[in-house]
């Protein structure tokens, strides 16, 4: 009969190796994309306080003088210059004007992208706005803390799901690359430092056996 050929254990370890180190790096790709994601959504945050900062402090003069034009083409500049969903002022001292409680103005970016007057009886926009990823509001006062009106920023998540994708991407690539370098490595640093001198010790074993 003749013997059993002996299975490498080459394939085995190698196949071991790669598992390994694919899992690791998937957790860590994981990981950095997870860590990109909040580095973005503060971002938004910290951009949307920004937006509210500037426009309490430019509109309370404007909205104290009933001058709606002005502060809706400030509106439309600040939106135009910052990745929002919307930013809409909501003015109490028109809405008396107008026999309301208030009355609401702004911009807003539509499914294409481009900036559109809000209009408070459009259904779409309603609908638009309370899908957007949150909003940020505050409260705009005279000097003297008279209420004067309201500023709402929506926030919008449209601009960071394309770094995101860009950020996904890349660390795939990357985690691809350093498993195949590492896996090689490791492969041949197993052959050369441990299966060749097995191999060469049972090859001696043989030889003195026969």
């Amino acid at each position: 009969m003749c013997p059993k050929k002996r299975r490498s254990l080459y394939p085995l370890l190698g196949g071991i190796i790669a598992a390994v180190v694919m899992t690791v790096l998937s957790v860590q790709a994981g990981v950095a994309y997870f860590m990109e994601r909040e580095r973005i959504a503060a971002e938004l945050e910290n951009d949307a306080a920004a937006t509210i900062v500037s426009l309490q402090k430019n509109l309370a003069p404007l909205m104290a003088a009933y001058a709606v034009n002005d502060y809706d083409m400030l509106t439309a500049t600040e939106l135009s210059l910052h990745p929002h969903a919307a930013v809409i002022i909501t003015d109490h001292h028109m809405g008396k004007v107008f026999g309301d409680s208030e009355y609401s103005s702004g911009w807003l970016r539509n499914e294409r992208g481009e900036l559109e007057a809000f209009d408070p009886q459009n259904a779409q926009q309603r609908a638009q706005l309370e899908k957007s990823a949150g909003i940020r509001s505050a409260s705009i006062t005279t000097a003297t803390g008279e209420p004067l009106g309201v500023i709402s920023v929506y926030l919008s998540y449209a601009s960071a799901r394309g770094q995101l994708s860009e950020s996904l991407r890349n660390s795939i690539a990357r985690a691809a690359l350093v498993a195949v370098v590492l896996i090689a490595c490791l492969l041949l640093a197993l052959r050369r430092y441990l299966f060749e001198p097995l191999g060469r010790i049972a090859a001696e074993i043989t030889r003195v056996d026969a």
